[in-house]
């Protein structure tokens, strides 16, 4: 599994994943798209989502 995360958590937050769940590809990331085609779930804080996702993508929230 491949788990994308839109921020920078801290060193030792990301340490802890990785040992908790070994078994899964993290990748921290900021404004960076190259995983996310691949990426089976996405951890944001939700402000930063306009640079996961292109200009049409990002008003999905508005209903």
């Amino acid at each position: 599994m491949e788990v994308l995360f839109t921020f920078l958590p801290k060193d030792h937050q990301q340490q802890q994943l990785r040992e908790e769940f070994p078994e899964v590809q993290f990748h921290f990331t900021y404004k960076d798209k190259t995983h996310l085609p691949d990426a089976q779930v996405l951890v944001t804080y939700g402000e930063d989502i306009q640079y996961a996702f292109g200009p049409k993508e990002k008003d999905l929230h508005q209903s």
